[in-house]
């Protein structure tokens, strides 16, 4: 029978891989592959602040299926534990999006979530655009680079021209009420795309070395830097428009995404 991980090891570990005092950190989390936590995912969440301190920051996704009404208070994480229990602590804030808001804690957590839908969901000025831009730091624990959401902000960086193809049911109109009952209606003009293929850029960035792989309980976790992700996407884009499209042909979104960006003949032409 394997071993209960604690809190403190959780934080031993989160050290060990190269997470510091004052770090601006997203986090995307499998709970279960760390193994038995003692705690559970608060227990996650307590290792995560304490490490980066109240000086860093912490941002996680709490995306969301479409809805007719989103409350920004009670509105549910769809992506794990760890992020439903981070939504829900004490001091955490909330972007205002449909669909893909995320949750911030610590210093930098207004200006992480502030405005949000004024701007895309994952793209240019978005939390995680945001994070790169302050040489924030990427933590996956137990996934891969298949949930890195990120990535997308390369894409609307690139003007992906695919951008404006949705998932069945995303292109909609949705009333969102804020924490303070402030109410605003909301039409995406785009929509981040399938993640299946997003491991080419891992693959990349581990070729490249720059990537830190270590353990955090028993799951595999991998650091790096925000705008070392954005960057190696780009990269890949211009060699290959299609590079971060998956070729599964049931696939929602990519078959109609490859078909656009290969009659256009695009890729990314980087500017100077």
């Amino acid at each position: 029978m394997s071993e209960n991980v604690t809190g403190s090891r959780i934080a031993r570990d989160l050290r060990k891989l190269g997470i510091r005092s004052g770090d601006v950190l997203a986090v995307h989390s499998s709970l279960k592959s760390i193994g038995y936590v003692d705690g559970g995912a608060a227990a996650v969440v307590d290792a995560l602040k304490e490490v980066v301190g109240a000086g860093g920051t912490i941002i996680m996704p709490v995306f969301n299926s479409p809805v007719d009404v989103f409350y920004a208070k009670h509105q549910p994480s769809k992506v794990g534990a760890v992020t439903e229990t981070f939504r829900t602590s004490p001091g955490t804030k909330r972007s205002m999006h449909p669909t893909h808001s995320v949750a911030a804690w610590g210093d930098k957590a207004h200006n992480m979530v502030r405005e949000h839908q004024k701007h895309e969901a994952l793209g240019i000025n978005s939390p995680f655009h945001r994070l790169a831009k302050l040489d924030g730091k990427v933590l996956m624990i137990g996934i891969g680079f298949a949930r890195c959401s990120i990535i997308h902000v390369a894409e609307s960086i690139a003007g992906a021209p695919y951008q404006d193809i949705f998932y069945p049911g995303y292109h909609r109109t949705t009333q969102m009420i804020g924490i303070n009952g402030r109410r605003m209606k909301y039409t995406p003009n785009e929509n981040p795309g399938d993640s299946a293929a997003f491991g080419v850029v891992e693959e990349r960035m581990r070729s490249d070395g720059k990537l830190t792989e270590g353990r955090i309980g028993a799951a595999s976790a991998i650091l790096a830097g925000g705008m070392d992700i954005i960057d190696a996407s780009l990269e890949l884009m211009a060699a290959n428009g299609t590079a971060l499209l998956c070729k599964a042909r049931k696939c929602a979104v990519c078959p109609a995404r490859r078909s656009r960006v290969e009659s256009l003949d695009w890729r990314y032409y980087p500017t100077a």
